[in-house]
């Protein structure tokens, strides 16, 4: 697989090594101890995190001080890009942290190189799956940012945009040890000699047969260097027609003669030093990818191999506030599948929801006459449901793309509300929420919403009339959103609520010179938020209506799976910030365009995530906060305690190194609670981890949806459920529970008195 791509990577140790002149760019950073490095007179003392890049044709010696001095070292085929790309390119970059020359500002992008070499690293050295997309990706990801940000600007290849000259200096690199004149060029392609001539030299900068001498002696040279072939032999093979010529063109180029250019090369590379250097192969390499991780991204993941924790019983008890839970079902019209209301009535049986959030209304295929009392009929079917269940609708309405559409469009909306209206009269529909999209049609959007706010409190006068303001992240749209609550503040026109979609991996901010780590991302959109209303001096509940998934972009950590316990921690987090928090009842019910990281309650064939178990967790949690943390919360009603437990691990979503790096995330709790009541204890264990509860394991290793069939669908619904443990323990005034939590675990312990009939 590694012989496909323009390049390799590799780890290397060592003793001493000669990084002799090749055609090739090579990429060096120190990965960890120390280097010492001699390039063109200068000494360097590279250590971990340092970045080198040696160019094409340099040269340069390493020392390794130590037998754990490690060095990464991308070598970048440079041909192999030309012919891939069918481009010339001949980069210079200038790109070496141990200089004294650099500037501070300069600092950033030297870690943005060394978070996108890592990133390249990770993936390409994944054993899991198949991983060449991702890899090209990363690979020119980063190939573009060296080129924007550290190659000389003197010297850029200039741009061909004549296909004719174009189509010549590809015949040139293909036949340049054959004859060759302009002449014959000419007249095969039906042109002008002299317009041909001309053109050359405007576009290239140089005649046809200054360009043609310069690429065979390049060819010529790199033979001397790599080769032991005679100097005439290799002025023969590279289109010179004697040896007098190639002596008389060569010396002219380069400054000496052929002879003295080979000589000067073994001089270069003869040392005294025997060569002692080696390459890890690709099981070590892993292992030791994987510690770095750990050990050199501390502010990324918090790793700490044990914890400890006390509380008593006897503390000061809190609320315990969890926020409205909304379930987004998507389109109004999914509640036509079967598949869709067959989930839906399954979670609002096991689960507790406060809204159910559909967008716009149901519409049928129908001809005639049947078209509108059809309509009117399951939308009577989708809100009898909903208030059947004593959940509140809470109703999305979003402007058509095209603006010619929006009057008809409105017009349905309306003739819909009325409806509603006579069937559930204005009492019960003034309970529900009605939410417009304040980022479609900038031009007509708030006149639209004004004229909506209007007829709608007209109707109903207590409604309740929201907005959603989208990622906040984006500039663009942050703009839009502060335009449109200016235009509200202006109006006067209260609002019920605000929701707000909340997207770590969308790169607004991960990708943007003020880089916010992942662990902040929520808190700070909140924020963002609470400024603006803050701003206009308006006010409402807050909710996330759309909530995605903070994934990874490998095999292992792709998925909801592994962030169930991000999912706790952030959702008790915002619990004191925001009203509500939405997720997805299914990963089909998303909008297709963005279908694939929601937060969704099931994946597809009613197979549930894990969202849905770790809501389950959350349902069992009663009574009152007693001691709460981001990995603890501790509850009690009575003399029974619930101790939530959650392993919440980060990690960059470009990040995708293999399974071994999930046993450096295995924590110890050791928990002492005090003040408890000595008698005998049930201790009831349900646990959400990479062993229990998760579908992806099984439904990956059963073949994929492409394979299933009736048998494996009943099997993974009996196994993907929380693993479920009971013990019985004696405990003291004093007692300690151990617990071990692997990567992004959650586990809810009941402690309950046995009582014996």
């Amino acid at each position: 697989m590694r012989g496909i791509f323009p390049f390799t990577l590799k780890l290397v140790k060592g003793q001493y090594w000669i990084v002799k002149k090749e055609d090739t760019i090579k990429v060096l950073l120190g990965l960890q101890g120390k280097m010492t490095i001699r390039k063109e007179g200068i000494t360097y003392t590279m250590c971990a995190e340092d970045l080198l890049i040696i160019n094409a044709f340099e040269s340069c010696e390493i020392s390794f001080q130590g037998e754990e001095s490690l060095l990464v070292i991308l070598e970048i085929q440079r041909k192999e890009i030309e012919r891939q790309l069918g481009i010339q390119w001949a980069p210079l970059f200038v790109c070496n942290t141990m200089a004294s020359a650099h500037l501070n500002y300069q600092e950033r992008q030297f870690t943005k190189v060394r978070t996108q070499l890592m990133a390249l690293v990770s993936t390409y050295f994944n054993p899991e799956g198949n991983q060449e997309f991702a890899i090209y990706e990363k690979f020119f990801t980063l190939l573009t940012y060296l080129r924007n940000q550290f190659q000389q600007e003197n010297q850029p290849m200039k741009e061909i945009v004549n296909p004719d000259i174009q189509a010549i200096l590809e015949t040139v690199e293909r036949d340049y040890t054959q004859p060759l004149s302009l002449e014959q060029l000419a007249k095969d392609s039906y042109l002008s000699y002299n317009y041909l001539s001309k053109k050359f030299k405007d576009e290239v900068g140089e005649t046809f047969r200054e360009y043609v001498k310069k690429v065979r002696l390049q060819h010529a040279a790199n033979e001397l260097r790599y080769s032991e072939t005679s100097v005439l032999k290799i002025a023969l093979n590279n289109g010179f027609s004697s040896s007098k010529s190639f002596h008389k063109s060569f010396k002219e180029r380069y400054g000496m003669t052929p002879k003295q250019f080979r000589m000067q090369k073994h001089r270069m590379e003869q040392s005294t030093v025997t060569e002692q250097w080696q390459v890890l192969d690709q099981e070590t390499t892993i292992d030791v990818l994987a510690k770095h991780l750990i050990e050199n991204e501390r502010d990324e993941f918090d790793i700490k191999k044990e914890r400890q924790y006390r509380f008593s019983l006897q503390d000061k008890p809190q609320p315990l506030r969890q926020p409205k839970r909304i379930l987004n079902i998507g389109k109004a019209t999914n509640w036509l599948k079967a598949e869709c209301q067959v989930d839906l009535k399954e979670a609002l049986n096991e689960l507790a929801f406060d809204f159910i959030r559909v967008n716009g209304f149901c519409y049928e295929k129908r001809e005639g006459y049947l078209t509108l009392f059809s309509d009117h009929q399951q939308n009577n079917l989708l809100f009898e449901f909903i208030v059947r269940q004593k959940k509140t609708p809470l109703i999305v309405f979003e402007l058509p793309a095209v603006e010619k559409d929006i009057a008809s469009w409105y017009q349905q909306q309306v003739v819909f509300i009325r409806q509603l209206l006579k069937k559930f009269g204005q009492q019960e529909v003034a309970n529900w929420h009605f939410e417009w999209h304040a980022t479609c049609c900038p031009d007509k959007n708030f006149e639209w919403f004004t004229r909506f706010y209007q007829e709608l409190q007209l109707y109903v006068p207590q409604v309740k009339i929201g907005v959603y303001v989208g990622s906040l992240s984006f500039h663009d749209n942050y703009q839009l959103v502060e335009n449109f609550l200016h235009k509200i503040a202006l109006a006067s026109l209260p609002l019920t609520f605000f929701s707000y979609k909340s997207n770590p991996t969308a790169g607004a901010l991960l990708d943007s010179d003020e880089q916010l780590s992942i662990q902040e991302y929520q808190m700070h959109h909140f924020q963002l938020l609470q400024e603006l209303l803050n701003k206009y001096d308006l006010s409402g509940e807050i909710y996330i209506t759309d909530w995605d998934t903070l994934v990874g972009e490998g095999e292992v950590f792709a998925g909801t799976f592994f962030r169930a316990a991000l999912f706790i921690k952030e959702w008790f987090s915002l619990s004191t910030k925001v009203d509500g928090i939405a997720v997805w009842l299914n990963s089909e019910s998303y909008y297709p365009s963005e279908q694939g990281n929601s937060l969704s309650l099931y994946l597809v064939c009613s197979l549930k995530r894990p969202v849905y178990l770790a809501l389950q967790l959350l349902d069992k949690m009663s009574g009152q906060v007693i001691y709460q943390n981001e990995q603890v919360c501790v509850c009690r009603q009575g003399d029974e305690v619930n101790i939530l437990l959650t392993n919440p691990s980060y990690i960059n979503p470009s990040m995708s190194i293999n399974a071994n790096y999930l046993q450096y995330q295995v924590v110890e709790l050791l928990l002492t609670m005090q003040s408890i009541k000595p008698m005998t204890y049930v201790v009831k264990r349900y646990s959400l981890d990479k062993d229990h509860g998760g579908i992806y394991n099984d439904w990956l290793r059963l073949g994929g949806l492409s394979e299933i069939d009736a048998e494996m669908m009943d099997y993974l619904k009996k196994k993907i459920m929380l693993h479920f443990e009971v013990e019985v323990k004696e405990m003291t005034e004093e007692s300690v529970i151990k617990e071990a939590l692997s990567f992004n675990a959650c586990r809810l312990l009941i402690v309950k008195p046995l009582l014996l009939s």
